[in-house]
């Protein structure tokens, strides 16, 4: 049998600022581009948004594509009230691993790439496993996009660490807030 239509999935960490863009690529995908789009999300079940997300609806419309939650485990032995919230996100996302596997392995037809966010990379060996293409999907808001733009006219006209600054770095396009 002749596949003629791609699939990709993509892995989404759990937290609502990457589950929405990442839904809203995998939309984009599948509607523009016809491909078959799975959005395997690590879910916390802690908002009303997510749960919407996860049943496969926005603004009351079904989505046209699959989306499997995979259940992040209770870490709480893994982490304490100091353990910074980057961390505590790669470690839902290590612990979550065996289900993302699973997930990938049940999937038909099979992927032909994965996509991760940018918590989510330590699942792009899972991808090696099922010898399929990867890539990282880093969602950003126009702010991070332009200081990462901009951050080679940084180079050229400050000299030392940006940290050690008096002032505020002023980039075109955003707006600078007073201290």
């Amino acid at each position: 049998m002749c596949k003629t239509q791609l699939h990709v999935a993509l892995l989404s960490s759990a937290v609502m600022g990457h589950l929405i863009p990442v839904t809203i690529l995998g939309n984009h995908l599948a509607i523009h581009h016809n491909i078959k789009v799975t959005v395997l999300a690590i879910t916390t079940s802690s908002s009303r948004v997510e749960t919407q997300i996860l049943k496969g609806h926005s603004d009351g419309k079904k989505v046209p594509i699959d989306i499997i939650p995979i259940p992040s485990l209770d870490v709480s032995g893994l982490i304490d009230s100091t353990t910074k919230v980057f961390t505590q996100l790669r470690i839902i996302v290590r612990e979550s691993l065996p289900g993302v596997r699973s997930a990938i392995s049940n999937l038909n037809p099979s992927l032909d790439a994965l996509i991760v966010d940018l918590f989510c990379t330590s699942a792009m060996h899972i991808a090696d496993e099922f010898n399929i293409p990867k890539y990282v999907y880093h969602t950003s808001n126009a702010w991070s996009t332009a200081l990462i733009v901009y951050t080679q006219i940084f180079d050229k006209q400050i000299q030392g660490q940006y940290v050690n600054l008096n002032e505020p770095l002023v980039i075109p396009g955003c707006i600078q807030y007073s201290t």
